[in-house]
Protein backbone atom coordinates (compact mmCIF):
# COMPACT_ATOMS: atom_id res chain seq x y z
CA UNK A 1 0.00 0.00 0.00
CA UNK A 2 1.02 3.59 -0.64
CA UNK A 3 0.09 6.27 1.87
CA UNK A 4 0.49 10.04 1.84
CA UNK A 5 0.56 11.78 5.21
CA UNK A 6 -0.23 15.46 4.69
CA UNK A 7 1.25 17.38 7.58
CA UNK A 8 3.75 14.84 8.84
CA UNK A 9 4.20 16.26 12.33
CA UNK A 10 3.82 15.04 15.91
CA UNK A 11 1.26 12.29 15.22
CA UNK A 12 2.00 11.94 11.51
CA UNK A 13 5.62 10.94 12.09
CA UNK A 14 4.61 8.18 14.51
CA UNK A 15 1.99 6.95 12.04
CA UNK A 16 4.63 6.96 9.30
CA UNK A 17 6.97 4.81 11.39
CA UNK A 18 4.22 2.26 11.93
CA UNK A 19 3.26 2.12 8.26
CA UNK A 20 6.90 1.73 7.26
CA UNK A 21 7.20 -1.17 9.71
CA UNK A 22 4.23 -2.74 7.89
CA UNK A 23 6.25 -2.60 4.67
CA UNK A 24 4.29 0.24 3.11
CA UNK A 25 5.50 3.11 0.96
CA UNK A 26 4.97 6.39 2.80
CA UNK A 27 5.18 9.98 1.58
CA UNK A 28 5.35 12.85 4.04
CA UNK A 29 3.98 16.19 2.81
CA UNK A 30 5.79 18.81 4.82
CA UNK A 31 7.71 22.07 4.77
CA UNK A 32 10.44 20.52 6.95
CA UNK A 33 11.69 17.36 5.20
CA UNK A 34 14.67 17.03 7.56
CA UNK A 35 12.24 16.11 10.35
CA UNK A 36 10.78 13.10 8.54
CA UNK A 37 11.54 9.60 9.87
CA UNK A 38 14.05 7.57 7.91
CA UNK A 39 12.35 5.79 5.03
CA UNK A 40 9.61 8.38 4.48
CA UNK A 41 9.66 9.86 0.99
CA UNK A 42 9.67 13.66 1.29
CA UNK A 43 7.14 15.77 -0.56
CA UNK A 44 7.94 19.42 0.08
CA UNK A 45 4.76 21.39 -0.43
CA UNK A 46 2.58 24.02 1.22
CA UNK A 47 -1.04 22.94 1.65
CA UNK A 48 -2.08 26.59 1.56
CA UNK A 49 -0.63 27.00 -1.96
CA UNK A 50 -2.50 24.91 -4.59
CA UNK A 51 0.30 25.18 -7.14
CA UNK A 52 2.64 23.30 -4.81
CA UNK A 53 0.25 20.31 -4.89
CA UNK A 54 0.33 19.92 -8.65
CA UNK A 55 2.56 16.82 -8.59
CA UNK A 56 1.20 14.58 -5.89
CA UNK A 57 2.34 10.94 -6.00
CA UNK A 58 -0.16 8.24 -6.90
CA UNK A 59 -1.22 6.75 -3.57
CA UNK A 60 -3.88 4.46 -2.19
CA UNK A 61 -4.64 6.36 1.02
CA UNK A 62 -4.23 9.85 2.46
CA UNK A 63 -4.16 11.07 6.06
CA UNK A 64 -4.58 14.81 6.69
CA UNK A 65 -2.84 15.48 10.01
CA UNK A 66 -1.63 19.04 9.50
CA UNK A 67 -1.65 21.52 12.38
CA UNK A 68 -1.45 25.32 12.45
CA UNK A 69 1.58 27.11 13.87
CA UNK A 70 -0.63 29.52 15.85
CA UNK A 71 -3.88 28.94 17.73
CA UNK A 72 -6.02 31.69 16.24
CA UNK A 73 -8.92 31.51 13.83
CA UNK A 74 -7.00 32.88 10.84
CA UNK A 75 -4.29 30.22 11.22
CA UNK A 76 -6.86 27.48 11.68
CA UNK A 77 -8.70 28.50 8.53
CA UNK A 78 -5.51 28.77 6.49
CA UNK A 79 -4.28 25.32 7.52
CA UNK A 80 -7.52 23.40 7.67
CA UNK A 81 -10.17 24.94 5.44
CA UNK A 82 -7.87 26.26 2.71
CA UNK A 83 -5.22 23.57 3.06
CA UNK A 84 -7.66 20.66 3.16
CA UNK A 85 -9.68 22.14 0.33
CA UNK A 86 -6.60 22.48 -1.84
CA UNK A 87 -5.55 18.91 -1.11
CA UNK A 88 -9.00 17.46 -1.81
CA UNK A 89 -9.14 19.34 -5.11
CA UNK A 90 -5.69 18.07 -6.13
CA UNK A 91 -6.54 14.49 -5.17
CA UNK A 92 -9.86 14.63 -7.00
CA UNK A 93 -8.11 15.74 -10.17
CA UNK A 94 -5.59 12.88 -10.05
CA UNK A 95 -5.87 10.12 -12.72
CA UNK A 96 -6.22 7.52 -9.94
CA UNK A 97 -7.68 9.12 -6.79
CA UNK A 98 -6.90 7.43 -3.47
CA UNK A 99 -9.28 4.85 -2.01
CA UNK A 100 -9.52 6.53 1.39
CA UNK A 101 -9.00 9.89 3.07
CA UNK A 102 -8.75 10.21 6.86
CA UNK A 103 -9.12 13.73 8.26
CA UNK A 104 -7.77 14.39 11.76
CA UNK A 105 -10.53 16.45 13.34
CA UNK A 106 -10.92 17.46 16.98
CA UNK A 107 -13.10 17.04 20.04
CA UNK A 108 -13.57 20.81 19.71
CA UNK A 109 -16.66 20.10 17.57
CA UNK A 110 -18.52 19.30 20.81
CA UNK A 111 -19.74 22.10 23.07
CA UNK A 112 -21.32 20.17 25.95
CA UNK A 113 -20.53 21.83 29.29
CA UNK A 114 -22.31 19.64 31.85
CA UNK A 115 -19.85 16.74 32.05
CA UNK A 116 -22.14 14.48 29.99
CA UNK A 117 -20.92 11.64 27.78
CA UNK A 118 -20.73 12.34 24.05
CA UNK A 119 -20.11 10.13 21.05
CA UNK A 120 -20.20 10.33 17.26
CA UNK A 121 -23.97 10.87 17.26
CA UNK A 122 -24.01 13.67 19.83
CA UNK A 123 -24.93 17.24 18.81
CA UNK A 124 -22.08 19.36 17.48
CA UNK A 125 -23.65 22.78 17.93
CA UNK A 126 -20.56 24.69 19.00
CA UNK A 127 -19.99 28.41 18.73
CA UNK A 128 -16.23 28.20 19.29
CA UNK A 129 -14.11 29.17 16.31
CA UNK A 130 -11.89 26.08 16.38
CA UNK A 131 -14.90 23.75 16.50
CA UNK A 132 -16.66 25.58 13.68
CA UNK A 133 -13.55 25.27 11.51
CA UNK A 134 -13.34 21.53 12.18
CA UNK A 135 -17.03 21.00 11.39
CA UNK A 136 -16.58 22.89 8.12
CA UNK A 137 -13.71 20.56 7.24
CA UNK A 138 -15.69 17.46 8.18
CA UNK A 139 -18.45 18.54 5.81
CA UNK A 140 -15.85 19.16 3.12
CA UNK A 141 -14.34 15.66 3.31
CA UNK A 142 -17.73 13.96 3.46
CA UNK A 143 -18.81 15.82 0.31
CA UNK A 144 -15.66 14.96 -1.64
CA UNK A 145 -15.66 12.02 -4.09
CA UNK A 146 -13.02 10.12 -2.09
CA UNK A 147 -14.34 7.77 0.65
CA UNK A 148 -13.51 9.67 3.83
CA UNK A 149 -13.39 9.31 7.61
CA UNK A 150 -13.26 12.12 10.18
CA UNK A 151 -11.33 11.18 13.33
CA UNK A 152 -12.31 13.40 16.28
CA UNK A 153 -9.21 13.29 18.44
CA UNK A 154 -9.02 14.09 22.15
CA UNK A 155 -6.18 16.02 23.79
CA UNK A 156 -2.92 14.46 22.65
CA UNK A 157 -0.07 13.76 25.04
CA UNK A 158 2.98 11.50 25.13
CA UNK A 159 6.26 11.57 23.26
CA UNK A 160 7.60 15.10 23.72
CA UNK A 161 4.29 16.46 25.01
CA UNK A 162 4.48 16.19 28.79
CA UNK A 163 4.06 19.82 29.84
CA UNK A 164 1.57 19.02 32.59
CA UNK A 165 4.09 16.58 34.11
CA UNK A 166 6.81 19.24 34.07
CA UNK A 167 4.43 21.84 35.55
CA UNK A 168 3.44 19.56 38.42
CA UNK A 169 7.07 18.59 38.95
CA UNK A 170 8.12 22.25 39.03
CA UNK A 171 5.28 23.28 41.33
CA UNK A 172 3.77 25.71 38.81
CA UNK A 173 0.52 23.79 38.19
CA UNK A 174 -2.59 24.99 40.04
CA UNK A 175 -5.94 23.33 40.63
CA UNK A 176 -9.25 25.04 39.92
CA UNK A 177 -11.62 26.17 42.67
CA UNK A 178 -14.70 23.95 42.90
CA UNK A 179 -15.49 21.22 40.34
CA UNK A 180 -12.98 21.11 37.50
CA UNK A 181 -13.45 20.48 33.81
CA UNK A 182 -13.18 16.96 32.43
CA UNK A 183 -10.02 16.27 30.45
CA UNK A 184 -10.22 13.84 27.53
CA UNK A 185 -6.88 12.37 26.51
CA UNK A 186 -5.37 10.23 23.77
CA UNK A 187 -1.74 9.14 23.88
CA UNK A 188 0.21 9.96 20.73
CA UNK A 189 0.89 6.26 20.18
CA UNK A 190 -2.84 5.50 20.31
CA UNK A 191 -3.60 8.36 17.92
CA UNK A 192 -1.17 6.88 15.42
CA UNK A 193 -2.34 3.35 16.11
CA UNK A 194 -6.00 4.25 15.73
CA UNK A 195 -5.37 6.14 12.47
CA UNK A 196 -3.49 3.12 11.11
CA UNK A 197 -6.45 0.97 12.17
CA UNK A 198 -8.97 3.25 10.44
CA UNK A 199 -6.98 3.02 7.22
CA UNK A 200 -7.52 -0.75 7.20
CA UNK A 201 -11.27 -0.98 7.99
CA UNK A 202 -13.32 -2.48 5.19
CA UNK A 203 -16.66 -0.76 5.84
CA UNK A 204 -15.94 2.15 8.18
CA UNK A 205 -18.34 4.68 9.63
CA UNK A 206 -17.99 8.31 8.60
CA UNK A 207 -16.81 9.50 12.04
CA UNK A 208 -14.80 8.00 14.92
CA UNK A 209 -13.83 9.42 18.29
CA UNK A 210 -10.21 8.73 19.28
CA UNK A 211 -9.88 8.97 23.04
CA UNK A 212 -8.86 6.76 25.93
CA UNK A 213 -11.25 4.87 28.21
CA UNK A 214 -11.35 7.23 31.16
CA UNK A 215 -11.98 10.98 30.99
CA UNK A 216 -10.58 12.58 34.14
CA UNK A 217 -11.26 15.81 36.00
CA UNK A 218 -8.30 18.14 35.61
CA UNK A 219 -7.90 18.62 39.37
CA UNK A 220 -7.80 14.87 39.91
CA UNK A 221 -5.19 14.45 37.18
CA UNK A 222 -2.93 17.09 38.75
CA UNK A 223 -3.21 15.60 42.24
CA UNK A 224 -2.62 12.09 40.92
CA UNK A 225 0.49 13.24 39.05
CA UNK A 226 1.84 14.97 42.16
CA UNK A 227 1.45 11.72 44.10
CA UNK A 228 3.14 9.74 41.33
CA UNK A 229 6.02 12.24 41.14
CA UNK A 230 6.24 12.40 44.93
CA UNK A 231 6.08 16.19 44.97
CA UNK A 232 3.80 18.58 46.92
CA UNK A 233 0.21 18.75 45.70
CA UNK A 234 -0.62 21.74 43.46
CA UNK A 235 -2.21 24.69 45.24
CA UNK A 236 -5.58 26.11 44.27
CA UNK A 237 -5.48 28.85 41.66
CA UNK A 238 -7.91 31.63 40.86
CA UNK A 239 -9.63 29.84 38.00
CA UNK A 240 -8.25 32.38 35.51
CA UNK A 241 -5.38 30.18 34.33
CA UNK A 242 -6.87 29.31 30.94
CA UNK A 243 -5.65 29.59 27.38
CA UNK A 244 -6.67 32.70 25.50
CA UNK A 245 -8.53 31.55 22.41
CA UNK A 246 -9.80 28.21 23.81
CA UNK A 247 -10.65 29.60 27.25
CA UNK A 248 -12.90 27.58 29.54
CA UNK A 249 -16.15 29.38 30.34
CA UNK A 250 -17.26 29.86 33.97
CA UNK A 251 -19.08 26.77 35.24
CA UNK A 252 -18.00 24.68 32.24
CA UNK A 253 -17.53 21.05 33.29
CA UNK A 254 -16.71 19.97 29.75
CA UNK A 255 -17.73 16.62 28.35
CA UNK A 256 -16.64 13.00 28.47
CA UNK A 257 -15.75 11.36 25.17
CA UNK A 258 -16.88 7.80 24.51
CA UNK A 259 -14.57 5.64 22.36
CA UNK A 260 -17.11 2.78 22.13
CA UNK A 261 -17.33 2.92 18.34
CA UNK A 262 -13.55 2.77 17.93
CA UNK A 263 -13.31 -0.15 20.33
CA UNK A 264 -16.20 -1.97 18.61
CA UNK A 265 -14.32 -1.65 15.30
CA UNK A 266 -11.51 -3.77 16.76
CA UNK A 267 -8.94 -1.27 17.98
CA UNK A 268 -7.24 -1.99 21.31
CA UNK A 269 -5.63 0.90 23.16
CA UNK A 270 -1.97 0.75 24.12
CA UNK A 271 -2.62 3.26 26.93
CA UNK A 272 -6.24 2.69 28.04
CA UNK A 273 -6.18 5.41 30.74
CA UNK A 274 -4.17 8.45 31.78
CA UNK A 275 -2.56 6.29 34.47
CA UNK A 276 -0.96 4.00 31.87
CA UNK A 277 0.26 6.81 29.66
CA UNK A 278 1.56 9.20 32.29
CA UNK A 279 3.14 6.45 34.36
CA UNK A 280 5.25 5.53 31.32
CA UNK A 281 6.20 9.19 30.82
CA UNK A 282 7.22 9.62 34.46
CA UNK A 283 9.20 6.38 34.41
CA UNK A 284 11.21 7.72 31.45
CA UNK A 285 12.00 11.10 33.03
CA UNK A 286 15.60 11.93 33.87
CA UNK A 287 16.24 11.14 37.55
CA UNK A 288 16.54 14.25 39.75
CA UNK A 289 20.05 15.45 40.36
CA UNK A 290 21.49 15.06 43.85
Amino acid sequence: MRTLIAGCGYVGRELARRLLADGEQVWGLTLAPADLPEGVRPLVADLREPDSLARLPEVDRVVFSAAPTRFDEASYRATYVRGLGNLVAALGAAPSPPQRLVFCSSMGVYDQQDGSWVDEGSPTTTDKANGLVMLECERLVQACPIPAISARIAGIYGGQRCRVVRDVQAGTATTSPGPSVFTNLAHRDDCAGALRHLLTLRDPEDVYVISDDEPVERNHLLLWLASLLQVPAPVEGTGAETSRWLAQRPGDLGKRLSNARLRASGYRLQHPTFRDGYAAIVAALDPPRA
